[in-house]
């Protein structure tokens, strides 16, 4: 049986994080499909910047598992 790896206290934030932004961002698109027609590029605008948000968390934490091997 492998030991299980520790996970460093920057790790956790980082992946706190992560599933934060995605939280916000699957929100985001939800909203955006039951929008009124007049509210769709703010929706969409919203949407976006969520997910641009989750793709620089999730670069963040694989950098940093990559760099420090603690996940």
């Amino acid at each position: 049986m492998q030991a299980a790896i520790a996970l460093c206290r920057e790790h956790e934030i980082l992946e706190s994080r992560f599933c934060a932004d995605i939280k916000v961002y699957c929100e985001a698109v939800a909203k955006l499909e039951s929008c009124q027609p007049d509210q769709f590029d703010q929706a969409y605008a919203s949407s976006e910047l969520a997910r641009v948000f989750v793709e620089r968390a999730h670069a963040a934490l694989k950098d940093h598992v990559a760099e420090h091997k603690c996940g």
